[in-house]
């Protein structure tokens, strides 16, 4: 056990997902095909059927302890499960070597009958397969407002008409937005998800309590085909559709300037709290990171963060480069095996509003509107859920007073709808004098501090910016020399041509 673990456990579920975890890389294991790794998470349904399949786990420790450092001490020990059908080791041999990620997922567990492989009751009830969900918790999806989704996990689905082989976007039109089963070539066992044909892609969508995914491939190569419950089979927790809410994020949608503030409209998702929960100190929070989003470039993933230039901008940048210390302002490159400082970036914007909220914003309100509650999204049926997802998001409009009117200075042209953060902090004092807005770019992350300014923090302004006009004139020494190198290169080679050319003549 690597000290990060440091247990050997003789809880039942820790039995069941350590065997789960060894049928990784073995095609048609059956406890694989019995039983999903979502299964092996799901506290419901261990609670249910763990010792269906686990009789019994017992434990040896035989050498080493929990905090030894190198391998030799590591804690070791023999696991001795009993499963209740020899199906669910069949895919263990010996010798075989795994890593484990095995945990305690439950403490619970009801008595259950051992459970034999494709056992199920052809007359237990079919209960409804599937649920909508939210598009929006998968951003920038190209899905619509309301998407079918899995109520349970991939181990309860089937399909009637598995197809196996390779498919284009034509070959799947009749699948598109319906629940599939589906197994790629490096799939160990049927996966069950969303098919949405975009143009030449075929990409499909997974959600589960514990989170959500995508995969896109064109053509798709292996098996699918369209999901069905597999009457009579174990069922754990069925989705809350109400827990994929809090991953979907409000949506800035326009701006208008009036007087010395700003009006900002927001499109609250369904179960959305964070608005209606807000105090002062959050509202001030809110009222910088709206008057900051629209200066956020259009590159989402650039290497540095970085805001357009305005007033609003610059000032924020002198003041990062005062308070924040080098540590949390600065990137890096690996060069010649070191790492050299490589410009400034912007601390992420929850630590910007903390730091100067109060600083720049006087007031934010909440002018009208109020975040909406989708009430009880768990209890609807499919239908219900859709007709939630597929209204109009509720809005609300937010007015945001700058202590300075030239902070506006940026909104004066319509902006782009951006994603704003489901939470938004809350601002901290300011104990410094009031600020006066800077008037001039302040040179902010254009180019490299030198490497002496990597190992200690300034809070004088003037010294942190004058870092890059050093910077820059070594770099154009460094140009100079190499252009005065490369001229007296190509001089040199052509006179050897023109000697060569002129020898070869005579």
């Amino acid at each position: 056990m690597h000290p990060d673990a440091n247990y050997l456990s003789e809880n039942e579920s820790f039995g069941l997902m350590l065997l789960h975890e060894g049928t990784r890389g073995v095609q048609d294991a059956p406890l694989a095909k019995e039983i999903s790794f979502e299964d092996t998470l799901d506290r419901g349904w261990l609670q249910l059927y763990t010792r269906g399949f686990v009789e019994k786990v017992e434990k040896t420790i035989e050498s080493g302890n929990p905090d030894g450092q190198t391998q030799a001490d590591w804690l070791k020990g023999t696991l001795t499960i009993t499963a209740t059908d020899p199906a669910w080791v069949a895919h263990l041999k010996v010798g075989a070597e795994f890593d484990s990620r095995a945990f305690d997922a439950g403490y619970d567990f009801a008595d259950c009958a051992p459970i034999r492989p494709g056992q199920v009751d052809p007359n237990a009830p079919v209960p409804p397969a599937f649920v909508t969900v939210p598009g929006a918790i998968w951003e920038n999806s190209g899905l619509p407002a309301a998407v079918r989704a899995a109520a349970y996990s991939a181990s309860a689905y089937r399909s009637p008409k598995l197809r196996k082989g390779t498919f284009q976007p034509a070959d799947l039109k009749d699948l598109d937005g319906q629940v599939v089963v589906f197994q790629g070539p490096y799939d160990e066992s049927l996966q069950v998800g969303t098919l949405s044909l975009q143009g030449d892609s075929i990409r499909l969508f997974t959600v589960s309590e514990g989170g959500w995914g995508s995969s896109g491939s064109s053509p798709f190569e292996g098996s699918i085909g369209l999901a069905e419950l597999v009457p009579g089979k174990r069922l754990g927790t069925k989705l809350k559709v109400s827990s994929l809410l809090r991953n979907m994020k409000p949506e800035l949608r326009s701006v208008a300037v009036e007087g010395g503030s700003a009006l900002f409209r927001i499109a609250v998702p369904p179960g959305c709290e964070s608005f209606a929960s807000l105090e002062e100190a959050g509202l001030l929070a809110l009222g910088f990171q709206l008057l900051v989003k629209p200066l956020k470039p259009a590159e989402e993933f650039a290497t540095q963060n970085l805001l357009n230039p305005s007033p609003l901008s610059w000032t924020i940048e002198r003041e990062v480069l005062r308070l924040f210390p080098a540590e949390q302002r600065q990137i890096s490159q690996y060069i010649d095996g070191k790492m050299i400082p490589a410009g400034d970036t912007l601390p992420d914007e929850g630590s910007l509003a903390g730091k100067l909220a109060r600083a720049i914003i006087a007031k934010t309100e909440i002018v009208s509107g109020a975040a909406m509650v989708a009430g009880a999204l768990d209890q609807l049926d499919e239908a219900g859920q859709r007709k939630v997802f597929e209204a109009p998001w509720a809005e609300v409009v937010v007015r945001v007073t700058p202590r300075e009117a030239v902070y506006l200075q940026h909104l004066s042209s319509p902006i782009k709808p951006s994603l704003l953060p489901q939470w938004f902090g809350d601002a901290e004092a300011w104990d410094g004098a009031p600020l006066v807005p800077a008037t001039a770019p302040t040179g902010f992350g254009k180019s490299s501090p030198p490497p002496a300014s990597s190992s200690s923090a300034s809070s004088n302004a003037s010294a942190s910016s004058s870092a890059p006009a050093a910077s820059s004139s070594s770099n154009k020494v460094l140009k100079i020399v190499g252009i005065g190198c490369g001229a007296i290169v190509a001089l040199t080679l052509l006179c050897l041509i023109l000697g060569a050319l002129a020898g070869g003549g005579k």
